[in-house]
């Protein structure tokens, strides 16, 4: 969990003003490590931004970025949550490991849905028995029973999508949306016993929710990447379950950084 310090560190350190100062457009994106040695979690910080403002689909300059990010990280996790990083690696692979108690095959899954908005509402509550076997779905749909057969492999990606996981204090409802209103509670059970949640608290920063609130013996956490949404959705996509669909949506962006919001 940061400390007051470095929260205030982060909030003292400009990013985007600094990468743009160190790191204009006329240095060669070979030349960036060079160009202003990285000392302090700060120096990180913007290093790392400065290789995501230019790497687009470009994995290596990506994987470059994501060193300069983990030293940062490394020395002050709260850089995690200012814009720069949240958006520039928002698709990349997390860096932090799924928590060791969650990297054991899963034994369940209980899924409970519920989206509202501009459109026709949906609303559905399943389990996922026998999933490092043979799962096997039971449960309601929009008010009907529904039951279905789900592959070891779709099952067993959720319970493996744990990565990437930041400490914080409270959970949040971040809006950015309005009329497209998703709203999860999963809860995945492990063959050793551990039982994870995982909520988006009516989330929308993700037009499928998100992101994600993780509670684990007794520690709640963020997941900040995307990575447990796509799991969930081959979940869905493979039973063909129903997640709603706004007539119309309309997005204003964050009011705030999450840092401001969760600190």
């Amino acid at each position: 969990m940061p400390s007051d310090e470095q929260i205030e560190e982060v909030r003292d350190c400009d990013v985007e003003e600094l990468m743009a100062e160190r790191y204009p457009d006329s240095v060669s994106t070979e030349d960036l490590p060079e160009r202003f040695p990285a000392l302090t979690a700060c120096d990180w910080a913007v290093l790392a931004a400065a290789y995501a403002s230019r790497a687009e689909d470009n994995e290596a300059l990506l994987a470059e970025g994501q060193i300069a990010l983990a030293n940062a990280l490394s020395h002050n996790a709260a850089y995690a949550f200012i814009d720069p990083l949240i958006f520039g690696y928002i698709d990349a692979p997390d860096i932090i490991a799924a928590p060791t108690s969650t990297q054991v095959p899963l034994a369940g899954i209980t899924i409970n849905y519920r989206w509202e908005g501009l459109g026709d509402p949906v609303r559905y509550s399943i389990s996922v028995a026998d999933a490092q076997k043979a799962p096997r779905v039971t449960g309601s749909v929009n008010g009907e029973p529904y039951s279905a057969d789900l592959s070891k492999q779709t099952a067993q990606a959720l319970g493996q999508s744990l990565a990437g996981l930041l400490p914080v204090a409270k959970m949040s409802e971040i809006l950015v949306c309005f009329d497209n209103y998703p709203d999860w509670t999963v809860i995945l059970t492990y063959q050793n016993g551990t039982n994870v949640e995982l909520r988006t608290n009516g989330s929308n920063l993700y037009s499928g929710g998100g992101p994600w609130w993780v509670s684990i013996d007794g520690q709640l956490y963020i997941q900040l990447s995307a990575t447990i949404l796509k799991s969930l959705v081959g979940i869905v996509d493979e039973l063909n379950l129903p997640v709603g669909v706004p007539h119309a949506t309309t997005c204003s962006g964050l009011e705030s950084s999450l840092l401001e919001i969760l600190y």
